[in-house]
């Protein structure tokens, strides 16, 4: 192992902290929920402070709009007849009304 000049060795901070981390893991393996218990009984904001510093720093909970929101009553009507005549048709039910609920179908706009 080569030792810089003047500093520690090459490599050693990454061997320390990857040696603490394999025994700290080890020690929770063996302890970790007996010391959990002990600590939401005898300490619960430092509990809470433990959780709360695994949570991401920034969560996204922001509600995304459905298009279908945009839409007006008749809007939905429109689809839900054209709907309802697609698949009469396809079923071979064509429905009387269909000229009707064309028109209406064309006259729904476009939701992106």
């Amino acid at each position: 192992m080569s030792k810089p000049t003047g500093g520690r060795p090459t490599g050693a901070r990454d061997r320390l902290r990857n040696n603490f981390i394999s025994v700290l893991a080890d020690d929770f393996k063996e302890n970790g929920i007996e010391a959990l218990k002990s600590m939401r009984a005898n300490d619960p904001s430092g509990y809470i402070r433990a959780i709360a510093s695994l949570m991401p720093k920034e969560m996204d909970v922001s509600h995304k709009v459905s298009p279908l929101e945009q839409l007006t009553d008749e809007q939905l009507a429109a689809i839900v007849d054209a709907t309802e005549r697609f698949l009469g048709e396809h079923r071979g039910e064509a429905t009387d009304n269909s000229q009707g609920v064309s028109q209406q179908a064309e006259s729904v706009p476009a939701v992106h």
